[in-house]
């Protein structure tokens, strides 16, 4: 009785060691994935794929179905099964069918090849948290007029906002003003009993009414940034002026700003966008990072740019001074101590060399606005600055619109490498924006390796309603974006949003076409249209040309034991017309090999078996 008590208890224990096994293999064996469909897995050059294996986080396997065949049979057979590799070949044949089905704990989705397997897209330039915040506030960037605007700003303070302390509004356009002058009176009509402040739709300035701009001191003789006409404030509050309203905007505690600013980069995922550079970071900016960053999974790769100006962040730092070498080396210190994942680092210093023409900031070769009037240099000390940066071996990251701010900085470069003391391949720098920029700069980039980051949804602008015709010459409107006289290793593309839109597809198209999204009639005149760039450069800098300006090489691509970063789009876009780009639509967003968005991309591969 005793022996066959100890063999019911062997043959008990041997069923659970089996099952114990049995589950090893199951968890070993469930995080494979195999796709098939239309992958393209890089664009310059341009490169394409029949299938895509992910095992974990990392792409195992990326090429043609034949080369595939005895990897996918090697993982998909066990001593009870022999997969039959030709049912995939008979599934193949059909190229419009989206399907799926799971074999050995290995699943295989058919992607019809109407729909596009990509890199995910990569933006080198935005603000996650800050459109987080205005994601809650009324936008109106849609309206083209400002009587437009006032009667949905009217609607909206004449509802909910009855009870509120303050009225926050974003996205005016300040070329709704040219024809009408721009007036303090305008939103005193609208509220005048407490603090009403509509952000500009390029972040640079605010429109207040008269009771916040006199809570915040401001007065005909306050200095700065201030609007003014026949001896009367505008309401017009811009560039480090606007610290004056920050200062005593209601701030959100630091649960709120971590919440806003996860929210943001959850929009950039919806976007597809995998991996981004933060383009302005302060203190308070940089804990909500590290706290995100250590408590959160799933989020894209980040670039953290430590702003250096006298900037503000509002509703989350009221407080600021230029950042100092020192106060640099302690945050930089303290980001480094943290136990973060591999996927955020903070390496990069951003200098704001100017700021924006609607500002009258931007710093021309000419003057504007018909007046006596180059723009402005934000930082006096930039001789002095970057070569301490460079030292530091930290990226320099700036934002410059004017032609002569652009031709200071490469002076500064170029002085820097002709007394060996900056080396032009050990680490990019790059330019953001470059609105304008002169044939000089346009040579220098190349053989000083200065990186290119534009802004492609800029590169049309209405006729109608931009106030640029008013304030530069023609021959500068012609020479917008200079995007095709740069070499094309060196350039990539970031949203700037909320400045404008983080889907990158509208961008895309505009890049592509140099016109209004969804135009097909003709050509709407504006700039050089021979500026245009083609579907595949469009792709290539969202992608592996962003990548490497946020120092991130092996991203941008999709190839073997790299990270499994890639969206799913609606269409492909080599194979649509250019004004239906910005219908496409992001059906799924994957980050390490994981499904983070799904646009029923899920619902449209039914599982056949």
């Amino acid at each position: 009785m005793k022996e066959y008590s100890q063999y019911i208890l062997f043959n008990f224990y041997s069923v659970i060691y089996q099952r114990d096994i049995k589950q090893q293999v199951m968890q070993a064996f469930e995080q494979v994935t195999c796709y098939f469909g239309n992958i393209y897995t890089s664009f310059i050059p341009l490169n394409k794929a029949e299938v895509l294996i992910i095992k974990d986080e990392l792409v195992l396997f990326v090429g043609q179905v034949s080369e595939a065949r005895g990897l996918i049979i090697q993982l998909t057979t066990n001593q009870d099964n022999q997969f039959k590799f030709e049912y995939i070949e008979q599934k193949l044949l059909n190229k419009k069918e989206h399907s799926s089905f799971t074999y050995n704990f290995i699943k295989f989705i058919f992607v019809s090849d109407d729909m596009m397997i990509m890199p995910g897209f990569i933006d080198s330039h935005v603000h996650p948290q800050m459109g987080g915040i205005l994601e809650e506030r009324v936008n109106i960037k849609q309206y083209s007029t400002w009587e437009d605007a006032r009667i949905k700003i009217k609607e909206y303070i004449d509802g909910k906002q009855k009870e509120q302390d303050w009225i926050y509004i974003h996205g005016f356009s300040q070329g709704w003003f040219k024809d009408i002058g721009q007036q303090v009176e305008y939103l005193d009509e609208l509220c005048n009993d407490k603090p009403l402040v509509i952000m500009r739709d390029d972040l640079h300035a605010y429109y207040c009414n008269s009771y916040l701009l006199n809570l915040a001191g401001i007065s005909i003789n306050t200095e700065g940034y201030i609007g003014k006409e026949n001896g009367k404030l505008t309401g017009l509050v811009s560039e480090e002026s606007m610290n004056l309203i920050r200062a005593i905007i209601p701030g959100v505690d630091k649960q709120k700003q971590v919440n806003t600013l996860h929210s943001g980069i959850k929009k950039l995922i919806e976007s597809g966008i995998t991996g981004f550079c933060d383009a302005a970071v302060k203190e308070n900016l940089l804990d909500s990072y590290i706290e995100l960053y250590k408590n959160q999974q799933d989020l894209p790769w980040c670039n953290i740019s430590l702003a250096w100006n006298r900037l503000f962040l509002e509703q989350t730092q009221n407080y600021d001074t230029v950042l100092k070498l020192d106060i640099l080396d302690n945050l930089l210190d303290r980001f480094q101590k943290q136990n973060l994942p591999k996927t955020i680092q903070c390496k990069t210093v951003k200098l704001f060399i100017d700021g924006v023409l609607e500002s009258k900031t931007a710093l021309l070769n000419v003057q504007y606005c018909n007046c006596n009037h180059h723009g402005n240099l934000l930082i006096d000390d930039l001789k002095e600055i970057i070569p301490e940066l460079i030292k530091r071996d930290l990226q320099i990251h700036m934002h410059s619109i004017g032609d002569q701010a652009t031709d200071i900085l490469v002076e500064i470069f170029d002085d820097l490498y002709n007394r060996n003391l900056y080396i032009p391949n050990e680490i990019q720098h790059y330019a953001a924006h470059l609105q304008f920029m002169s044939k000089k700069a346009i040579q220098k980039f190349q053989y000083l390796n200065i990186g290119a980051c534009f802004t492609p949804f800029w590169f049309y602008e209405d006729p109608k309603y931009s106030v640029l015709y008013q304030m530069v010459p023609k021959e500068y409107i012609s020479d917008m974006y200079p995007i095709k006289n740069l070499p094309k290793q060196n350039i990539g593309f970031g949203s700037d949003w909320p400045v404008t839109t983080p889907n990158p597809l509208w961008g895309i198209e505009i890049a592509v076409s140099r016109q209004p999204m969804g135009h097909s009639q003709g050509f709407v005149e504006i700039g050089d249209l021979n500026q245009c760039i083609s579907v595949q450069e469009a792709l290539h800098y969202y992608t592996e040309g962003s990548a490497k300006l946020c120092m991130k090489q092996k991203r941008g691509t999709i190839q073997n034991n790299q990270y499994a970063d890639f969206i799913v789009l609606s269409e492909d876009l080599f194979h649509i017309q250019k004004h239906k780009i910005h219908e496409v639509e992001v059906l799924a967003t994957f980050i390490g090999g994981k499904l983070v968005y799904d646009n029923e991309f899920s619902v449209l591969h039914r599982e056949i078996f």
